[in-house]
């Protein structure tokens, strides 16, 4: 069994040109460059290209498109960027969600990583049954969740181009840009999942600006 943070942990098959994985319900593709016979796709080119082939891997609710991220390489791994003309690839993230309310995970439900040739360079594949939610909560308020923000009392769960094991202690100051309800899967298996509200914000690590997402648990204790 695998224990490269890269590879992932249930090393199925591995080659020179390419890895297969499958761990905690993900599983995970990943592939080497490709030759390049034809000109580079625009950025709604490869959106559709993703989307497209998500809607055929036949999952019981299918992920909406949620987030593009653009990136290039830095030694051996990718970065993100902020202009897409610096981009080498572009990563399509999808998510669940139930009765409209967002599932946030600190894997994504399903995300494509495509180069610019329109060739698949990575996909991870959470499986996930959604059931609609049972049962009555009374929840916290925007007002009662930026109090326990405040004081500490978030859980910092995950921070843009970052790994779980790479994330700092200390992010000093972040600003907050967003607020809202979800559901938080957390990376590894569980019957049920809990409400929370959802902050995201930005700071700054090693001279670039990153976004940072923090859950207040949302259920309100007796």
């Amino acid at each position: 069994e695998s224990t490269d943070i890269n590879r992932g942990k249930g090393l199925i098959h591995s080659n020179e040109t390419a890895i297969l994985s499958l761990h905690n319900n993900t599983i995970t593709f990943q592939s080497g460059p490709s030759p390049n016979n034809t000109q580079p796709h625009s950025g709604d080119q490869l959106q559709a290209l993703a989307s497209t082939f998500v809607s055929t891997l036949g999952l019981p609710q299918p992920p909406k498109l949620t987030k593009i991220e653009f990136l290039k390489l830095s030694g051996e791994d990718t970065v993100p960027v902020t202009d897409a003309s610096d981009a080498q690839f572009a990563k399509f993230n999808f998510a669940y969600s139930t009765q409209s309310i967002p599932i946030i995970s600190p894997s994504i439900g399903v995300s494509a990583t495509y180069d610019l040739f329109g060739n698949l360079r990575e996909l991870a594949v959470k499986y996930l049954e959604v059931k609609d939610p049972t049962g009555t909560y009374n929840l916290i308020d925007l007002d009662e969740a930026v109090g326990f923000l405040q004081v500490n009392q978030g859980n910092l769960v995950a921070i843009e181009g970052l790994q779980q094991e790479q994330i700092p202690k200390s992010l000093g100051t972040v600003n907050i840009t967003d607020a809202y309800q979800a559901y938080y899967l957390p990376s590894f298996d569980v019957e049920q999942i809990q409400p929370v509200w959802v902050f995201e914000g930005t700071t700054v690590l090693n001279n670039y600006e990153v976004k940072a997402t923090f859950t207040i648990p949302a259920i309100k204790q007796d």
